[in-house]
């Protein structure tokens, strides 16, 4: 059943249920570590230039439409040439772009749902900016982990949802799910918590106007003197906490 959060927007009751539905055609079908992660040289090449027009095209995109601002861009020189975890609140369909161009150059790989890729254009394009399908079935799951540990042992950067789904301009903190702090526990990876926090301004005719600003956290490292499932938790904990910090404190800023 539906339920109306602090802004008036109505919103699912299950706090990971998706509320946009891209149009797609099925789901991509993972069958083989290919299709997870693309290794072709000539697909990996064609990917850093369209990583570049990205970053022009999108970069005045969020600075007009939300003057968007970013704050601790040193957090970034903590994790370089490092294996990491990006983890970031899902509250725009272009959040990823968001955080791929504020990484740049370092690559970031992005998880997140098959059925993304099955969209007409938009999906290649998601597969050659680093986009990783995160599989549904176990056989599939058995070779994204083993994937997502691979980066990682190489000092990549890979970026995971923890809220599991996009609620636009949803300006609070969802429940997180384990699975970014699993990883970074067992592979003794930093966390790089990056949290968008957005404030409303209204134009005259009612219409909701937002302002969006994008800090940056200093990496949290997993407690290595604890055992593992406890390390997870403390993870996770950790990064909620500090997210939801900068994400309430804009809310607050627009209650005054």
């Amino acid at each position: 059943m539906p339920v109306i959060d602090a802004d008036g927007v109505e919103r699912p009751d299950e706090t990971d249920a998706h509320t946009l539905q891209m149009p797609h055609i099925g789901v991509k079908k993972i069958q083989r570590e290919q299709d997870i992660l693309r290794k072709n040289p000539v697909f990996r090449f064609l990917g850093y230039p369209i990583r570049i027009l990205v970053l022009l095209l999108f970069t005045p995109f969020f600075w007009f439409k939300y003057r968007l601002k970013v704050e601790n861009k040193k957090a970034l020189k903590a994790i370089r040439g490092k294996g990491a975890i990006l983890v970031g609140n899902h509250c725009h369909a272009l959040d990823c772009v968001l955080y791929s161009i504020k990484v740049f150059p370092r690559m970031n790989w992005i998880t997140s749902i098959p059925e993304n890729f099955r969209i007409p254009v938009a999906g290649t394009l998601a597969g050659l900016l680093g986009g990783i399908p995160i599989p549904y079935d176990l056989k599939g799951m058995r070779m994204f982990k083993q994937i997502i540990g691979e980066l990682l042992r190489k000092k990549k950067l890979v970026t995971f949802y923890p809220e599991a789904s996009l609620w636009p301009y949803y300006r609070s903190l969802r429940p997180f799910k384990t699975g970014a702090f699993r990883f970074a526990a067992q592979y003794n990876a930093p966390i790089l918590p990056a949290a968008i926090a957005m404030r409303i301004r209204h134009r005259k005719n009612g219409e909701k106007k937002y302002r969006m600003r994008l800090v940056l956290l200093d990496p949290i490292y997993p407690d290595t003197t604890v055992p593992e499932p406890a390390a997870i938790e403390k993870l996770k904990s950790e990064t909620f906490r500090a997210m939801q910090a900068v994400i309430e404190s804009e809310r607050e800023r627009d209650r005054r």
